[in-house]
């Protein structure tokens, strides 16, 4: 840090804080760019503050990122233009304390002279209180109060900065690329810093407008059964998750914990009681989370422990959410109890937003058994477009002509039912029976699929059979009123059963997870006029 001050060319503009740095910077070097031909930008981000200064020449900019550990052995590391965002616990179990942790934060200024800048969160009484310790000029900002001069959101919604007895207009707050209050003091900042190193407020509106943030801040992922998932794997803290929370409106689906820092949870549960529907833990703070969530009056029944599990907090989610609600990864916690880092956590957790789930659905035989699949399968595709769909029938029913003209992929395994008396004909179909069986255990095993679900007919007996030996959740439907004998010999072994008709709830097990529900059959079907989807 030293060195890379004193060799530096062109001007430094420092960030430094508990939350926002990353995205401060990251938009400030955005900034810069819309004005100076080169701009580096690093520090705590990316790359190391002694390589940007190298190859950054006297004409350009620089935006750094800096932490607290970086400050520890500085002494007179020196940039033109500082801005402490806020200053919230963190890293208290480094530094020993909270005074100390400011003391960090504050050296990145204490080199200053009347000629330099300094840009201070004026809501936050411990970043305000440093203007009083400052030797450049002190430009404060706010998102909570108009103010006379510095940067800050006016009346009508417009973002401001008032300097020198100017006010710089910039755009409203409402069409920043970036969502949450939160964000809106991260742009007061970086604006303010760009105005002090030349860019004009003409420069800035089309960044403003344009800038997305950052990875693994507040991202958005994907939307999937109109319900929306966004990764914040960057909140380590409670601060930061708090932001997160406040920048949705609520009915939120929040995925917490990890390594604990061990800071306090009141605030932040008392937020979570008022705006999570459904609170998923992961990692070591786990235990201690659902105490402080239950002491903060959220039932046991919202509480959800999915141990070191990642994918499982995704798939419980998906399981949770309705359509409207938001599932939102933000950990209040460091990662390494899990992951080497929090960009780690964020990417395992993007790829299990997008993994694509995987269904195999099986009946056949007759129109019967085939429709009702045909249904649930239309159905399966509304709610989840990505999902992938296999369709496994016999070569000799009808399902071998209908699904493929549907445009599924279907996969026949070669059976036949069981006559009713003893025959050679029946031991042969055994005999089919068992080599059908070794043949679903391959599609299985080749296909991994999330879930397998049976429709009736002897066709769905070798799938959900060698589905539920590699442990994959089944699903049985019965839409008769007498459940046939392949249904009855499925709901022994499935995971939960689906009912057409109440009569047939007396023959399955009780202690099945059990539903009533019957799928109509698309238009279309049995020669009747048209061809829509139909419904379940």
């Amino acid at each position: 840090m030293e060195l890379a001050g004193e060799i530096a060319r062109a001007p430094i503009c420092a960030i430094t804080g508990t939350n926002g740095k990353t995205t401060t910077t990251t938009l400030l070097g955005e900034l810069l760019r819309a004005h100076f031909p080169v701009v580096g930008v690093g520090g705590n981000i990316g790359v190391p503050l002694i390589d940007v200064v190298q190859e950054t020449p006297a004409e350009g900019a620089i935006a750094a990122e800096i932490s607290s550990y970086q400050m520890e052995a500085t002494t007179h590391f020196h940039a033109h233009i500082v801005a402490e965002l806020n200053i919230t616990p963190d890293h208290i179990v480094r530094h020993g304390s909270m005074e100390v942790y400011q003391a960090m934060k504050e050296k990145l200024f204490a080199a200053q002279t009347a000629e330099d800048y300094l840009v201070l969160n004026a809501d936050d009484p411990h970043t305000r209180g440093m203007a009083e310790r400052a030797a450049g000029r002190v430009c404060l900002f706010s998102r909570r109060e108009e103010l006379a001069e510095g940067a800050c959101v006016r009346a009508d919604g417009m973002i401001v900065i008032r300097w020198d007895g100017a006010e710089h207009v910039l755009i409203p707050a409402d069409e920043l690329g970036i969502p949450g209050a939160h964000n809106v003091e991260n742009v007061l900042a970086a604006t303010a810093m760009a105005l002090f190193a030349g860019v004009t407020p003409a420069e800035m509106r089309p960044v403003l407008r344009a800038f997305k943030g950052v990875e693994h801040r507040i991202e958005f992922v994907r939307a999937l059964a109109g319900v929306s998932y966004y990764n914040d794997s960057k909140a380590t803290n409670t601060d930061s998750a708090i932001k997160a929370l406040e920048a949705f409106d609520g009915h939120i689906i929040l995925i917490a914990g990890g390594d604990d820092k061990l800071t306090d949870l009141g605030e932040f549960m008392e937020l979570v009681h008022a705006r999570v529907d459904e609170l998923i833990l992961v990692g070591d703070a786990a235990e201690r989370f659902a105490a402080a969530a239950r002491d903060a009056g959220i039932p046991e029944a919202q509480i959800h422990r999915v141990g070191y599990h990642m994918e499982k907090a995704v798939q419980l989610a998906r399981e949770l959410a309705a359509e409207g609600q938001i599932v939102l990864l933000s950990p209040a916690c460091a990662s390494f109890d899990m992951y080497g880092g929090y960009e780690e956590r964020g990417t395992r957790f993007q790829e299990a937003c997008e993994r694509t789930m995987n269904i195999i659905v099986s009946g056949g035989g007759t129109g019967g058994h085939i429709y009702p699949a045909l249904t649930i399968i239309r159905a399966i595709q509304r709610c989840e477009p990505s999902a992938r769909i296999l369709y496994v029938g016999t070569p000799h029913g009808l399902e071998a002509d209908i699904v493929p003209r549907e445009g599924l992929n279907f996969i026949a395994v070669d059976l036949a039912g069981f006559e009713r008396h003893l025959s050679f004909e029946n031991v042969l179909r055994a005999w089919r029976a068992v080599r059908a069986v070794a043949r679903a255990r391959g599609i299985v095993h080749g296909f991994h699929p999330d879930i397998a679900i049976g429709t009736g007919g002897y066709v769905a007996g070798p799938i959900l059979l060698a589905a539920s030996l590699a442990g994959v959740p089944t699903l049985v439907q019965e839409q008769n009123a007498v459940a046939g004998v392949t249904n009855r010999i499925l709901s022994r072994f499935a995971t939960a059963i689906a009912v057409g008709m109440e009569d047939a709830r007396r023959v399955f097990p009780a202690e099945k997870d059990l539903r009533h529900g019957q799928p109509h059959p698309p238009r279309g079907a049995h020669g009747d006029a048209g061809g829509g989807r139909g419904g379940v």
